[in-house]
């Protein structure tokens, strides 16, 4: 039996219309974009969460170690080594993650004997250039009603730049965030000594 051509391309129509064959794959390619972006999104957001965790750890860590001392270091000399080795805690802490940008910042700050909204710098510690306030130059806590009069406060002030999987992974593509935090913590005993400073 001869086709005319027009019947042979409605028959060509039909049987292409009706082969399914493929479908998967084509469905596939569509949502193959979506699941790599799930994928990546789950595991940035855990790792983004984790870091941050370890990073907040970092600086409460500064704060309890420079806290119960009564003494750090009997010179500025020695005061520097003993704070560089809480630093290094600090970087253990945030291991196995990158801490290149890891900074922070340590002040003890004295009240007062007879204002406690007049607070100064009695002595202050810079990891990685961290922007601190120099010897008695005024200084106020994060909040109010966080010191007394006469007493004095550790504060801890770190930042972090965080850094998505994608940034090292894909050419162009450079995004990082900054984190920033803060602790206080009260001395066990007095304020610690710095390098022979009395607070």
């Amino acid at each position: 039996m001869k086709f005319t051509l027009r019947q042979r391309i409605a028959l060509s129509y039909h049987a292409f219309k009706d082969n399914c064959a493929g479908v998967a794959a084509i469905e596939f390619a569509y949502l193959l974009p979506l699941l790599i972006m799930m994928t990546y999104g789950v595991i940035e957001a855990s790792r983004a969460v984790m870091m941050h965790k370890r990073f907040q750890r970092s600086v409460a860590l500064i704060g309890d170690l420079v806290a119960r001392e009564e003494e750090i270091g009997t010179t500025p000399a020695l005061a520097q080594q003993a704070m560089d080795g809480m630093m290094r805690a600090a970087e253990h802490v945030m291991s196995p993650y990158d801490t290149s940008s890891l900074k922070m910042g340590v002040t003890a700050i004295q009240a007062a004997p007879n204002d406690a909204t007049d607070t100064t710098v009695a002595w202050s510690y810079s990891y990685e250039e961290y922007p601190v306030s120099s010897t008695g130059a005024p200084k106020n806590m994060p909040a109010a009603g966080m010191i007394t009069a006469g007493n004095a406060a550790i504060l801890v002030e770190a930042q972090y730049k965080y850094k998505p999987i994608l940034t090292n992974l894909v050419p162009g593509f450079d995004m990082e965030v900054t984190w920033n935090d803060q602790i206080s913590h009260a001395p066990r005993g007095r304020c610690p000594k710095f390098g022979g400073t009395v607070c």
